[in-house]
């Protein structure tokens, strides 16, 4: 499994949503996390990606 260059931190800037929320749908994936400085996987960032782009547009903000 690669690793993705990106942290949550990071990745939560780039989808315009709070470090908490992209943390929650960590949890709800399954993935572990310890802080919004975790490093993820390249398939976890995937996942979460699909997930976001599946949220509501109220939900996501």
């Amino acid at each position: 499994m690669g690793f993705a260059d990106i942290s949550i931190r990071e990745l939560a800037e780039d989808c315009q949503l709070s470090v908490e929320k992209i943390q929650e749908l960590c949890r709800s994936l399954g993935i572990a996390v310890r802080d919004g400085d975790t490093y993820l996987a390249l398939e976890d960032v995937k996942r979460i990606l699909l997930t976001v782009r599946e949220l509501p547009a109220v939900e996501s903000r």
